[in-house]
Formats: C-alpha cells, sequence, structure tokens
C-alpha cells in the first residue's frame, strides 16, 4: 500500500571530533509475532535490547526497513510514518490495522551508539572490530601504522621547541551496532463454532459454542424460527464479555429453532458461526 509510507531520510553518521572504533555486534537471533488483523502488531528491537546496557543512551540511533525493499520506515528522527511508528523508550515498531493481505513480512532494525567505556571493561560476547577511522583535521599529520589500522595523530605545527614534538593521545570512542529480524505473521480470526444445545426446556435453549481465537469484545447471540425464511432476531441481554454459553429465553414451546453466534471482535469487524441444526424445545408441559 503506497499510502502507508513515505521515503525516510537515511540517518546521517555521526560527526565524529574524535577518532572512532566501530564494533559490530553479531545478531542472529530471529523473532516471529502473531497478530490478527486490525490489531496493532508491537515488533521488539532486539537489536537494541542487546546492547542498551552498554551504550550512552543520548547517542542511541535506531531505524527499521522492511527486508524485501530495504525501505527505511521509521528512524529516530522520523518516529511516525503512517501505520508505522517508533515505539520508545525500547524502539519497538509498531504497525497499526494489520492486515493479511500485505503485511505477512520480516522487518529489521538496527541500533547503534557510543559505548559507555565502564561497559568495555566487561567480557563483550559477539563482537567484532569492523573499521577505524579518523576525522580530525589540521594543516599537518603523522600517521602510525600498527597492525591493520591506521590511526591519525593532530598536533599543532607551531610547536617552536628543538625536540621532536609528541602527538596528543586523540580521543577514543567506540561505536557499538546491533542488527535483529523480525517476522510479522497477521493471521485471520477463526469464527465461533457452531452453537450446540446443552440443556432444552419448554420456553428456552441453554447454547454453547467454540470461542474464536480471535480479540473478541463479546458475542452476540440470534434465533430463527424453524422455516426456510431464517428471519434472524437478536437475543436480548447478550452474553457478557466473551462468554461461550448463552440461554436463550422467551421461546415459544415445542417449536423448532435455528440459532447462530456472532463474534465482535475489539478491532472492529465480526465473524458468525455455522448456523446450528434445527433444535426443537421442549413441551409446555416440561420445564
Amino acid at each position: 500500500m503506497a499510502s502507508d509510507r513515505t521515503h525516510i531520510p537515511v540517518m546521517a553518521p555521526y560527526s565524529l571530533l574524535s577518532l572512532v572504533l566501530l564494533l559490530c555486534i553479531s545478531s542472529s537471533q530471529a523473532t516471529t509475532i502473531i497478530a490478527f488483523r486490525g490489531q496493532t502488531a508491537k515488533l521488539p528491537c532486539q537489536a537494541y535490547l542487546h546492547m542498551h546496557a552498554r551504550v550512552n543512551p543520548s547517542t542511541v540511533i535506531v531505524s527499521w526497513t522492511e527486508m524485501d525493499t530495504s525501505l527505511e520506515l521509521v528512524n529516530s528522527s522520523h518516529p511516525v510514518n503512517g501505520r508505522y511508528q517508533l515505539d520508545t523508550p525500547q524502539y519497538s515498531l509498531l504497525v497499526v490495522n494489520v492486515d493479511p493481505r500485505y503485511d505477512n513480512r520480516t522487518f529489521r532494525c538496527m541500533a547503534r551508539g557510543i559505548a559507555d567505556p565502564a561497559s568495555l571493561s566487561t567480557p563483550t560476547a559477539g563482537l567484532t572490530v569492523g573499521i577505524t577511522q579518523a576525522t580530525l583535521t589540521s594543516t599537518e599529520a603523522d600517521q602510525l601504522v600498527d597492525g591493520n589500522e591506521t590511526s591519525t595523530y593532530m598536533y599543532d605545527e607551531t610547536n617552536t621547541t628543538t625536540t621532536t614534538p609528541v602527538p596528543p593521545a586523540p580521543l577514543l570512542e567506540t561505536e557499538l551496532r546491533n542488527t535483529s529480524e523480525v517476522e510479522l505473521v497477521v493471521a485471520e480470526p477463526n469464527p465461533p463454532g457452531q452453537p450446540k444445545a446443552v440443556k432444552v426446556s419448554s420456553k428456552s435453549v441453554v447454547l454453547s459454542w467454540l470461542p474464536s481465537n480471535g480479540p473478541v469484545s463479546n458475542y452476540t447471540v440470534s434465533y430463527s424460527a424453524g422455516n426456510e425464511t431464517y428471519q434472524w432476531q437478536t437475543a436480548d441481554n447478550p452474553p457478557p464479555g466473551n462468554s461461550s454459553t448463552y440461554t436463550v429465553t422467551g421461546l415459544q414451546p415445542f417449536s423448532y429453532y435455528f440459532f447462530h453466534v456472532r463474534a465482535h471482535f475489539s478491532t472492529g469487524y465480526y465473524k458468525d458461526s455455522p448456523v446450528s441444526t434445527l433444535i426443537r424445545t421442549a413441551p409446555a408441559n416440561l420445564q
């Protein structure tokens, strides 16, 4: 649905004034979220949850994309985009009014932030060095090579002493990045089961049915005299809440009736049960 989302500008990298060490957390855990049509699905950002204790909260940047299209849906700077919303403080993705026709998809969350130095003194399983880079600027620089990493040190070239200038130690910051995926499965709820009579008297029938597995707010029960016209009449005082039993009163003795149940969902639509078999009330002398 093209109208549900717009193009979100890609988040710009940090404006670095220091040397940044990029560490990537490998997160292979995938999550499946099941929601029923019309609900708001909440997709957790495991990428952020796995790293949040190690980063400075003020530096956190989170974005959500569609796996198939790589289209960025929301990010920390643009938290609302049509049916998609970024839910802080845990950076979950809210998908409003989900529909099985177009919302059965996989989404990716990417989280990044500058590490709290104290957190790096503890074991950090799964972290791998990605890249080092420097964006300091000056008129002169000496490059020192250590293994496969190149660090750039800047110093003031106006030093007039006869000794060799000693470059100041650069301020080192460590950026953590993590990604995770969530599969959204949108299902149609089952209708209620066919109502069956569990007790019959001359003027009432106690019905029971298999409840729907969807987000039911309440049921209504209707009945019709036993003919082919199905002139349905809604029973008075519908079942409370999502109760799956109900006593229909005010019926005629020794008469045939059909019954059916309607499940009303909290998401604004309904589903009907199959019509019951023909049920006959008891004779007038049997209460």
